[in-house]
């Protein structure tokens, strides 16, 4: 469990069912590993669940919300010119080769190449972005910004 300061924390459901003092889950959502957690909750029915074990629990809610949240964040992105998105394409296709013939340092060293790119534009950025978006004002989204 943990001892001192720090007490481990269990986020799959399954663990909370009521045994060795546990609390016990009235419900689960989805959720992913970016820190998104899922609105909708599912009730879980504890009474219905076999004692042969959790296999033949409906997860499919939470599973649906989970799987359809890649889709609705990549809707809400801006999108890639098209001539950035031809030159990346085959970039990625030829990390997949790499991974899949075993050759994971040519894979790191490219994710490193990849990664030192995204640490070097992506703050400057996001600093660009946030400093027009704290300078237009709300009802001025019709007008040209400060270089138009």
């Amino acid at each position: 469990m943990g001892s001192g300061g720090h007490v481990h924390q269990l986020t799959g459901w399954w663990v909370y069912d009521g045994t060795l003092g546990r609390p016990t889950a009235a419900s689960m959502r989805g959720r992913c590993a970016c820190g998104w957690h899922g609105t909708a909750t599912y009730a879980i029915g504890w009474d219905n669940i076999p004692d042969d074990g959790l296999d033949d629990v409906d997860v499919s809610g939470p599973h649906g919300d989970g799987s359809a949240h890649p889709d609705a964040v990549a809707d809400r992105t801006v999108r890639l010119p098209d001539d950035l998105t031809v030159l990346l394409a085959p970039a990625r296709e030829r990390i997949r080769q790499l991974m899949d013939n075993d050759e994971l340092a040519l894979v790191l060293r490219a994710s490193d190449e990849l990664e030192t790119i995204v640490a070097v534009h992506a703050p400057l950025a996001a600093r660009a972005l946030a400093r027009t978006r704290r300078t237009q004002r709300p009802d001025a989204d019709d007008r040209p910004g400060p270089s138009g």
